[in-house]
């Protein structure tokens, strides 16, 4: 950063600090690192309050693009914070106009599984026919759907793991049975979709599945700050 640029950043805070912002947010994409708005920026009132969006009466966004780009090292695009991997999805750059600062925030996505759907079906006498023929009497099966597909595992294993059904895709009756149960669920295959089993009992003559979505949640994560 070099000396107009400084200077350049002491105006904005003037002005910043003028309309009573503690700090102010520049939304900015997470691989180009250019600035959305322009001009504009969200004024914060508190920490952790935003409040409404205002124009600076010039342009800063070239500035803070090469700071980012100067950076960049030091904005991963994955992180293993959480449960799960996050994937950065923008970058949020705060200005503080008293302290003279940037604060560079990234915001990942992260997949989360939410609480678990149980529900009963009653099992037809063909598939009865079917697992009992092969010997089993309770049996799962596991499944997984997400981005617009889904598939059910070729194999039935009986609980005590004796003996399985396979071949499931090539036993019409039984894989249809299958798919119908999930799709009392709804859709367990598209977006983020679903995964879990479906607990076969022959002597009850039931189908029960165990259904875990997956959803998306964001996660802000402080990378570093810098002076001007």
């Amino acid at each position: 950063m070099n000396e107009k640029d400084k200077k350049i950043l002491d105006l904005a805070s003037r002005f910043i600090e003028k309309q009573g912002c503690l700090w102010a947010e520049f939304d900015v994409d997470a691989y180009s690192y250019q600035v959305y708005g322009g001009r504009k920026f969200q004024c914060g009132t508190s920490e952790k309050e935003q409040g409404v969006y205002i124009n600076l009466p010039f342009e800063i966004g070239e500035i803070i693009t090469e700071i980012l780009n100067e950076r960049n090292s030091d904005i991963p695009e994955e992180l293993d914070d959480w449960d799960s991997s996050g994937y950065l999805q923008s970058v949020n750059v705060k200005l503080y106009p008293k302290e003279r600062k940037f604060k560079v925030y990234g915001v990942y996505q992260v997949s989360i599984t939410l609480e678990e759907v149980v529900s009963e079906f009653e099992m037809p006498d063909d598939v009865v026919s079917i697992l009992t023929n092969a010997g089993i009497n309770k049996g799962t099966v596991e499944f997984n759907g997400g981005g617009d597909s889904g598939y059910i595992e070729d194999m039935i294993s009986s609980v005590n793991d004796t003996n399985s059904v396979s071949g499931i895709d090539d036993n019409g009756n039984l894989d249809a049975f299958l798919y119908r149960v999930l799709d009392n669920y709804g859709d367990w295959y598209n977006n983020e979709g679903a995964s879990g089993n479906i607990e076969l009992d022959v002597d009850n003559k039931t189908a029960t599945y165990h259904v875990w979505p997956n959803d998306y949640a964001y996660e802000d994560e402080f990378l570093f700050d810098i002076d001007f």
